[in-house]
């Protein structure tokens, strides 16, 4: 148990599955209550669900799409009314189109600058304000080792993701003389849904089995496996509480050694 942490409260997007979800999970077992943001409501029911039997003492929920900036302004609004404040941001919606550049749209381009990037952008545009007025918070992005290890065949997430490190570092250098820490994790190749996903593709495209598929994928992770949603939240935890009260427009890399020395 962090102690700091319980009875704090935090605004977690993309928290109906995934890793946002084991964000969402980990904080509610240190007591801490919850507003939970997603497009699909029927998975955040069941994630505020969860949530509760994890400890969470009070979770709002509000269905919101972060590329309308419209719904963003309503879910901060509907969150902060329920919690009465939020002393813990994180940004964690997003998914970003993939494939060989010449076959990329802009359209697959501004899709992912919108739901990734000016997601995270609304998101904190909304909910700084307070902070800064209560003169405490932490805002945690979370982006991806493409931003810092670029790949061919994800261009457009390793671009968003280096931009999201971007804004996270230079919002970091202001919002700290208002007391909110500014700072983000780098997840590298993590057990979830969408990576398992990414196992099937290569396999089907490859011709090899899934086991195969999976080996090549994870052959350049020193740790050699994937990391669990679970672990990206201990990471969450850390930068919210007051363990890391002197890190400040850090880039946290929790890859198994993924990335190395880059």
């Amino acid at each position: 148990m962090i102690d700091d942490l319980r009875g704090k409260t935090a605004l977690v997007t993309g928290s109906s599955q995934g890793i946002g979800k084991a964000i969402a999970l980990a904080l509610a077992a240190q007591g801490v209550s919850l507003g939970l943001c997603a497009r699909g409501k029927e998975n955040l029911e069941s994630a505020a669900a969860d949530a509760k039997k994890a400890g969470s003492p009070k979770v709002v929920v509000a269905a919101a799409d972060c590329t309308d900036p419209g719904d963003v302004k309503g879910m901060v609004s509907t969150i902060s009314s329920g919690l009465g404040h939020i002393d813990i941001l994180v940004n964690c919606v997003g998914r970003a189109k993939a494939g060989p550049f010449l076959q990329l749209t802009d359209q697959d381009w501004l899709e992912t600058i919108n739901l990734k990037l000016m997601a995270a952008v609304r998101v904190t545009r909304e909910v700084l304000p307070h902070m800064i007025e209560a003169k405490a918070g932490r805002i945690i992005n979370i982006g991806g080792v493409f931003g810092t290890k670029p790949s061919p065949f994800s261009l457009p997430m390793g671009v968003v993701n280096a931009g999201l490190f971007n804004f996270t570092k230079g919002l970091a250098q202001d919002a700290v003389r208002h007391g909110v820490l500014v700072n983000a994790i780098s997840p590298g190749r993590v057990d979830t849904p969408l990576f398992e996903k990414l196992v099937e593709r290569q396999a089907q495209q490859t011709g090899v089995s899934r086991e195969r598929a999976l080996e090549t994928i994870l052959s350049d992770v020193p740790i050699g496996r994937a990391g669990t949603a679970a672990e990206i939240a201990n990471a969450v935890l850390y930068l919210a509480s007051d363990l890391s009260s002197y890190v400040v427009g850090e880039i946290l890399t929790v890859d198994g050694g993924w990335v190395k020395c880059l």
